[in-house]
């Protein structure tokens, strides 16, 4: 019985840290749509510190769901990729 609930303990983190990830992927990629429509091209800077990247998230970047965990970021005024 510990066992299994063990198991299903593990999935449901799993499974949050997933959610966590989807849901700041959809906010990223709607944050850099609306950039583009304001400005017609994405941020070249993609630095956590860059004035672009404070425009687009005034919260900031968001950190991965695990501590150690942050999200790999590029930019050019025609793409951007986060990862």
């Amino acid at each position: 019985l510990i066992a299994m609930g063990a198991v299903s303990f593990t999935t449901a983190q799993r499974n949050g840290r997933e959610s966590k990830r989807t849901a700041d992927m959809k906010n990223v990629q709607n944050a850099f749509e609306q950039y583009f429509s304001q400005n017609g091209a994405y941020p070249t800077n993609c630095n956590s510190g860059s004035s672009q990247i404070a425009t687009v998230m005034p919260n900031g970047r968001p950190k991965g769901p695990r501590p150690s965990e942050e999200y790999a970021w590029g930019c050019t005024a025609t793409r951007y990729c986060v990862c």
